[in-house]
């Protein structure tokens, strides 16, 4: 099966580009999936987002997704927390998802997804992960 991009939207939800790591205060990375509805599954506006996002580098790219009205999702290659909150460019973002017409927390169809990846694995990442019942992840 090939995957074919058109003007920024990936036409297959499955497609999954070799992720770019960014950050290196943390061995904890994560990924996040933005949802967005309701401003259209245009590829214009798929464009616009993209360069608003990955004005510095390649930080996200969008998706379609059959589960959405009439809207797409943004996923970001995986970034440590510090790097979330201090470099990737959320407010612009969503501003600018917002001056198009986008909602997410507000649809109904709407989610937002971590994929956490750990590249090392300590005691004490394992406790942690223990107390949040999540070790049969591991």
């Amino acid at each position: 099966m090939s995957i074919v991009c058109f003007y920024w939207i990936c036409s297959i939800y499955s497609y999954k580009p070799e992720p770019i790591f960014y950050g290196n205060d943390s061995s904890l990375f994560i990924g996040v999936e933005l949802e967005l509805d309701d401003g259209g599954n245009d590829r214009g506006n798929a464009r616009e987002l993209t360069n608003v996002a990955n004005a510095e580098d390649e930080y996200i790219y969008i998706k379609s997704d059959g589960s959405l009205d009439d809207g797409f999702e943004i996923v970001t290659h995986p970034m440590t927390l510090q790097f979330h909150k201090e470099r990737m460019p959320w407010r612009e973002l969503t501003s600018a998802a917002l001056q198009l017409g986008y909602v997410s927390h507000k649809a109904c169809t709407c989610g937002l997804h971590c994929h956490i990846l750990l590249t090392d694995i300590s005691e004490n990442k394992t406790a942690f992960m223990d107390g949040l019942e999540a070790k049969q992840f591991l």
